[in-house]
């Protein structure tokens, strides 16, 4: 159905309250649950009239029912399909609490964990912190729903088992699920050339379409050079300066 239809569903008898062997497993509706009425809605079909009045797509990203992801804002670009991992730099803001309240309402009450982070992903040691925002696409905000029984039951093959988490919210009950509100700021993509942390490479900026140049393509092309130092003492006055900057020949 779509948000807003109203239809009408029609179930046969051993699909609806007459399936023999199981009726002992179904809940029955008011007024029908004894006597006349039981025996009526047991031997015959059942008409639902049924209205979808509002819903909330939700992603499964464990696919084992644990953390469900709720797109509150697109990325900034439509298509983009850059999501962070390992080595890239990251900027982005949390908070978390227990008391949801509506699912349909943003959250407005008092969080009960707050992080703003900056910095290379692999370097947060959260767990799920860490899980949530490698879902998440440059620009995007959204709710992250962690279900109760995932995070505090360890004997569960598919717990999430962060007792970082549970440290980090505030008067933590291990009934109520926890949400949070994730925002990708910023996300500049590194790659590992030769994957042994030698040669690192930082987008800056993404080209055009189309294939790069191969090894007897004329090209022209821009260098800047800065040495590790100069990068150093650029970051500790606020930002980089243009005297740390060596331009070599095209």
């Amino acid at each position: 159905m779509r948000e807003g239809e109203k239809a009408k569903i029609k179930s046969k008898k051993k699909y609806a309250f007459g399936r023999p062997g199981e009726i002992d497993k179904l809940i029955f509706p008011h007024g029908y649950d004894s006597g006349e009425g039981r025996e009526k809605i047991t031997s015959k079909g059942v008409i639902y009239e049924v209205e979808l009045v509002k819903f909330v797509p939700r992603t499964d990203i464990n696919h084992n029912g644990s953390v469900f992801k709720q797109q509150l804002s697109p990325p900034v670009i439509k298509h983009d399909q850059d999501v962070p991992c390992d080595l890239d730099d990251v900027r982005f803001t949390i908070t978390g609490t227990q008391d949801r309240g509506d699912v349909f309402e943003p959250f407005q009450g008092e969080p009960s964990f707050n992080l703003d982070w900056a910095g290379s992903l692999k370097d947060v040691k959260i767990p799920l912190v860490y899980q949530m925002v490698e879902n998440m696409k440059r620009g995007e905000e959204a709710e992250f729903t962690v279900i109760a029984e995932s995070l505090n039951n360890s004997a569960e093959e598919d717990s999430i088992r962060d007792e970082e988490i549970v440290k980090k919210i505030k008067d933590h009950d291990p009934k109520k699920n926890i949400y949070f509100n994730v925002k990708l700021h910023s996300l500049v993509k590194v790659e590992d050339w030769y994957k042994d942390g030698s040669t690192l490479m930082r987008t800056l900026r993404k080209g055009g379409k189309g294939r790069s140049p191969y090894a007897d393509s004329t090209i022209k092309c821009k260098q800047f050079f800065h040495s590790l130092t100069d990068v150093c003492s650029a970051d500790e006055s606020g930002g980089q300066r243009d005297t740390d900057l060596l331009q070599l020949p095209s």
